[in-house]
């Protein structure tokens, strides 16, 4: 078997469909989302704070909207080893409670350090995670002594992985869920508005840590029909992939085939004709999805064999 070290996209040209076979409203609303976040200009400042591939191992829904922090002075906070729940729970106490900024003096596995983004004010907030505890512990807070002078409209510390997590059950119970009502949701939560971009990007962040990457996804094809095929002998698979231009030693996945030996043995009980068909693929790569299909004598439709490739054309159907 032919391992892919590095999944890229499928080629540019898109796949041809058969009528009836579009769904108007999910490819309108993907369109309509793509090409607004294109034309949307981020001019946050709250990039340095975005962390990338910041998805737990195993991602548990928590519901943070309700999270209260003791306002106590001597109260040692404890939060459990995840980072990710002391910087949410950062985020939201300044941006709700406090209603002010704040910057990041130091992340580390360790060591957690923010500071007010204001020099003249001492604001502080130290946390740290003991070297045998499985919590982390605010060790000291200094409460700030700037005045807000005006309330702006928008908050550095909504960054686009924090509004993430906030939003995270309403995406993943309702993926068409816009960005458009992201913005609305954050402005009746926080008060605060945030920009289209950042809206989508927090989109895009939460499907991935639902549901992986599109990379992810090509990279594992070849193991997860490797594994398939070893659970159901006889069945066959086939990777196709060329090796990037810029880099020889890394492979791009083309086109990939699998077939089950359920579905060939089913095939005897068949009419000997069989049929090609494709649907597009609506991911970031796009691509094409081919099935060949057969009728038997109930004219039930049994799917016989599938493959990914990157058009429906002449090539791809022959080779499949």
């Amino acid at each position: 078997m032919s391992k892919v070290k590095e999944a890229k996209p499928f080629g540019s040209q898109g796949g041809e469909v058969d009528e009836g076979e579009e769904i108007p409203r999910l490819v309108e609303q993907m369109q309509r989302e793509d090409t607004e976040a294109d034309v949307h200009v981020d001019e946050d400042s709250d990039h340095e704070d975005d962390t990338l591939n910041q998805v737990p191992s195993q991602w548990t829904n928590y519901d943070h909207s309700q999270l209260l922090v003791n306002e106590g002075e001597t109260v040692a906070w404890e939060y459990s080893e995840n980072q990710i729940e002391l910087k949410d729970a950062v985020q939201r106490w300044s941006a709700k409670c406090l209603r002010k900024e704040f910057r990041v003096v130091k992340s580390s596995p360790q060591v957690y350090d923010v500071k007010c983004i204001r020099d003249d004010c001492p604001f502080k907030v130290h946390a740290y995670l003991g070297k045998y505890d499985t919590f982390w512990t605010v060790s000291r807070i200094e409460h700030h002594t700037c005045i807000i002078e005006e309330l702006e409209s928008q908050h550095r510390n909504l960054t686009a992985d924090f509004v993430a997590q906030h939003i995270y059950s309403k995406i993943v119970n309702n993926p068409g869920y816009e960005p458009k009502a992201i913005i609305n949701s954050i402005d009746d939560d926080f008060q605060y508005k945030i920009s289209y971009s950042k809206a989508y990007r927090a989109k895009q962040k939460t499907l991935e840590m639902r549901w992986g990457t599109y990379e992810a996804s090509y990279h594992n094809l070849p193991c997860v029909l490797n594994t398939l095929c070893e659970r159901n002998p006889s069945s066959y698979f086939e990777i196709k992939h060329f090796n990037l231009p810029q880099d020889p030693t890394k492979r791009v996945l083309q086109r990939a085939f699998f077939v089950l030996r359920a579905c060939i043995n089913a095939f005897q009980y068949c009419r000997p004709v069989i049929c090609i068909d494709g649907t597009f693929l609506t991911g970031r790569y796009k691509g094409t999805m081919l099935t060949a299909i057969a009728a038997d004598g109930n004219n039930q439709v049994l799917p016989l064999a599938f493959a990914f490739v990157e058009s429906e054309n002449g090539d791809t159907g022959t080779g499949f």
